[in-house]
């Protein structure tokens, strides 16, 4: 129904919203706070780690024939309109949006895009420069070669940068503040840097990183040299432009890229651990979001790398899984009382859950476990990426978690 590769894409988009195909209706809020919420819905989509995972609104789509730029511009566009809603209180207007977003790439001091305006001024619609806009926002135009399979398909993980920005536009219409892309994509440079040398050694996997995000960052060259040097001969907080560092989501994706840069290789050393926790403490950030911003690290890399049949044999499989049942078993306990008093209403979810500690599950089975899973685990941030296409792979580890909080009246008949 729409291919984000072929001209005319956005003009289609709202016109399935005009028809009612696409609802553009704000998810059920599962976090107290505006930010952390906005936070938990970015994160889930992969947009965060430049890496499309699912889209906001258009949950039908087939995009399986897409290529992952496509996917990303599309998912750029939704997180933009996910965004104009928070702002607007749920009410989507098409030409104030467009309006204010074109008002806001206006100002907005990319490296690229006073050209990109100066070069689609003539397109004759609004909706095609658009498309243009979110294409150029997306793309690397070199990759590094590296055999993980989420690395090599990355996207431009800086186009999150643009949704924090827009943010920024929309609350405090301040377009002086969007001047500040500069100093924040260097900021989030220099989280890569420390993170690949916490341990004292660069590995492949840290370096092609640094060299993506490098690419992505849409930074000066006199910039980008500064920050080679700095991957060469070592940088520290004092690096940090503190100044341009007060903005909430943007400190988190400061800790989320840290995490990912760590966990690339699949294994947190002790001075790497040490190191996060500095970082979450220099950045405010309380330790149960630094633990939730680990889940999600590690969720990522549990869907995106299952792809690949050899990973299953890795050690690095067994290490994902360990790791995740150790954190989810925490974030579980931390809502325990709330998530039994909803599974034990739920007659056919204990007898499922009863039932997968003695014998395999059929499909028809598994598939409403995670139907029912869906609606109680919803209200535990951590754990809504479990809903996204991709997290029925995690299904095994909950079910190994969650029979130990059951009530030991429906267990008291349990074969060992």
């Amino acid at each position: 129904m729409i291919n984000p590769g072929s001209k005319g894409w956005v003009t289609k988009y709202f016109h399935l919203v005009e028809k009612g195909v696409v609802v553009l209706e704000l998810p059920e809020q599962t976090r107290p706070k505006k930010m952390q919420f906005m936070h938990s819905i970015f994160a889930e989509t992969g947009i965060v780690y430049g890496y499309p995972l699912s889209f906001i609104f258009y949950k039908n789509v087939d995009s399986t024939h897409w290529t992952m730029d496509e996917k990303m511009r599309f998912l750029l566009l939704e997180c933009h309109i996910f965004t104009f809603l928070m702002e607007n209180k749920n009410v989507f207007s098409k030409e104030k949006f467009i309006e204010n977003l074109y008002d806001f790439y206006s100002v907005h001091n990319g490296h690229s895009v006073p050209k990109l305006f100066q070069k689609f001024i003539k397109e004759h619609t609004k909706e095609h420069r658009l498309e243009k806009i979110l294409t150029n926002r997306t793309q690397i135009h070199q990759r590094p070669l590296h055999k993980k399979v989420w690395i090599s398909t990355m996207s431009n993980a800086f186009s999150f940068l643009d949704v924090i920005l827009f943010d920024e536009y929309l609350f405090h219409r301040n377009r002086k503040a969007l001047s500040n892309y500069e100093s924040y994509a260097r900021n989030v440079m220099i989280s890569v840097i420390l993170s690949a040398k916490s341990d004292g050694i660069i590995n492949n996997s840290e370096a092609s990183l640094f060299i993506i995000f490098l690419r992505s960052s849409d930074l000066p060259n006199r910039t980008k040299k500064e920050l080679k040097d700095l991957f060469l001969n070592g940088a520290g907080f004092n690096h940090f432009d503190i100044v341009h560092i007060d903005n909430w989501l943007l400190r988190r994706f400061i800790l989320d890229v840290a995490i990912l840069t760590v966990i690339s290789n699949h294994e947190i050393l002790e001075t790497e651990s040490k190191f996060l926790l500095e970082l979450s403490q220099f950045l405010t950030i309380p330790i149960t979001e630094f633990e939730d911003g680990l889940t999600y690290a590690e969720s990522f890399l549990f869907i995106t790398e299952h792809e690949v049949k050899s990973f299953l044999n890795s050690s690095s499989y067994s290490k994902i899984v360990k790791n995740l049942t150790k954190k989810w078993s925490k974030i579980l306990h931390r809502n325990k009382s709330k998530i039994v008093q909803e599974i034990t209403e739920s007659k056919e979810l204990v007898y499922l859950l009863r039932k997968s500690q003695k014998e395999h599950l059929t499909e028809s089975e598994k598939q409403a476990v995670k139907n029912q899973l869906k609606d109680i685990l919803k209200t535990v941030p951590s754990i809504v990426i479990f809903i996204i296409p991709g997290g029925s792979l995690l299904l095994p580890v909950l079910l190994k978690i969650l029979p130990d909080f059951l009530p030991s009246s429906y267990r008291e008949n349990d074969v060992d």
